[in-house]
């Protein structure tokens, strides 16, 4: 029993500062009120657009023609509909020390940090993370501190032995 309980004591380091070299700092923190803020206030500019277009169409002396009416309904429909999903996806993204997993329309992705094979930055500050099947793209602009979150994946990516460590 003793021997069982020197096993557990040498795994878990009780010193706090011994804990802190083992375990990994947590992921960076996510701006989400910044974010959903953001989206709101892009979302809201694209309804009084919307409501403008309409109003200045039904108010016209002539009668406005359906399809404009149709096609500013769909517009404000359909980029309503990308911002949702955006934040649905953003906000689904999960950042650990085993990985990074991202819901998508068709499932979830998951991806084992010593499995991805590939990272590069894309436009705006996005980070696509690859082990050459699937694809995960992290948007930098939903966390608070771009280069922390940069820096995190590095280290992770390092520790795992992954081939893309000097990648990011």
């Amino acid at each position: 029993m003793s021997g069982s309980t020197g096993a557990a004591a040498r795994r878990i380091p009780q010193d706090r500062a011994a804990r802190a070299e083992r375990e990994p700092p947590p992921p960076p923190t996510r701006a989400t009120v910044l974010l959903v803020a953001m989206n709101g206030a892009i979302a809201l500019f694209m309804t009084w657009v919307a409501w403008r277009l309409l109003r200045s169409a039904l108010d016209a002396s002539t009668a406005p023609s359906p399809w404009s009416v149709l096609a500013i309904i769909a517009f404000w429909l359909g980029t309503s509909a990308l911002l949702v999903i955006y934040l649905w996806l953003q906000l689904g993204t999960r950042l650990d020390i085993d990985g990074v997993s991202q819901r998508t329309l068709r499932g979830d992705v998951a991806i084992p940090w010593s499995h991805v094979r590939f990272v590069d930055h894309g436009a705006y500050g996005m980070l696509l993370i690859s082990d050459g099947v699937r694809q995960v793209a992290i948007s930098a602009i939903v966390y608070s501190n771009a280069d922390e979150l940069y820096a995190w994946v590095a280290e992770r990516l390092y520790e795992a032995g992954s081939p893309a460590a000097g990648m990011v």
